[in-house]
């Protein structure tokens, strides 16, 4: 039993696409392993994005303070409290 060319031909295309695709996909995987930096920190963007906004709206509601003035808030309380837990928890760490 042998096998006509069109049918070779077909398996050779068949496999020829396998490999590419194979070799498409450690590529995508290769280029997200190096950009992983890049992709974490326009998450953690976003992540603090949707933090502010939240934190924004509720001044904007109950506060009743304008928008700008909400943020500068929000950011330096923010501020303070990262400065405050530094200052707690700092030297513990360090020894």
């Amino acid at each position: 039993m042998s096998t006509s060319p069109q049918q070779r031909s077909l398996v050779a295309r068949r496999l020829y696409q396998t490999i590419a695709l194979a070799a498409a996909f450690f590529m995508i995987a290769y280029v997200a392993t190096q950009l992983i930096e890049i992709l974490f920190t326009i998450y953690a963007g976003i992540l603090l994005a949707v933090l502010l906004a939240g934190v924004l709206q509720e001044l904007n509601e109950d506060v009743y303070v304008s928008r700008p003035l909400a943020l500068l808030l929000t950011i330096v309380g923010l501020a303070g409290l990262l400065v405050g837990l530094w200052k707690l928890a700092g030297p513990d760490i360090s020894e």
